[in-house]
């Protein structure tokens, strides 16, 4: 087998593993852990890890994103929304990692979005204070659309017949008439003025 051979199998098991992150890792899968019900792997797993970004491989052990490690990560995540990568960094995972685990670990997910949630409600409840404060329009506006949006911001729907009848046809047809006589006969006093200085 040519070396080209070799590379183009592991780049098939690299997106295998990142594709699949359940897979096996070494002879090792993903288990559940009792304690919070996240995913986990082993502390440290040797694979050979492409890293998104940079040139080349990068050979040793890979970040494994143990429970011990998202307990951490959401943790970080309630100061640091929504810079995932920041929390990435201080758990020691990658942001790709934190994605691949945020597609599969169904408990992770619902974590990290009721952190989201928690967020949003702050600046919301935050939006609604400066609306009852009367220091300009836009917060009111926002609340309101967001809220009353059926009067505020309602959907509006354009109906387009493209089967006029015959008389809307000649209505029309008679409109346009008199617009181009119109332009021509101003067109043709132009003409006749300039005719005329030049006489």
């Amino acid at each position: 087998m040519s070396n080209s051979q070799n590379n183009d199998a592991e780049v098939k098991q690299l997106i295998a593993r990142v594709v699949n992150p359940l897979g096996e890792f070494n002879g090792s899968t993903l288990v559940l852990d009792p304690a919070t019900g996240f995913l986990t792997a082993p502390e440290k797993v040797q694979v050979r890890e492409v890293t998104p970004g940079k040139p080349g491989n990068v050979f040793g052990p890979l970040a494994i994103f143990t429970a011990e490690k998202k307990v951490l990560f959401l943790s970080a995540l309630m100061d640091l929304f929504p810079n995932y990568s920041e929390c990435s960094k201080s758990v020691g995972i990658s942001r790709w990692t934190f994605k691949n685990h945020y597609q599969v670990d169904e408990k992770f997910k619902a974590c990290v979005d009721e952190i989201s949630q928690i967020w949003v409600d702050q600046i919301e409840k935050k939006r609604f204070e400066l609306a009852i404060q009367d220091k300009g329009a836009l917060d009111r506006m926002a609340v309101l659309n967001a809220y009353r949006r059926e009067i505020y911001n309602p959907a509006i729907q354009v109906e387009v017949n493209h089967s006029p009848s015959v008389e809307e046809g000649r209505n029309r047809a008679a409109k346009f008439d008199n617009v181009i006589d119109a332009t021509i006969v101003e067109r043709v006093k132009d003409v006749q003025r300039e005719t005329r200085k030049l006489a």
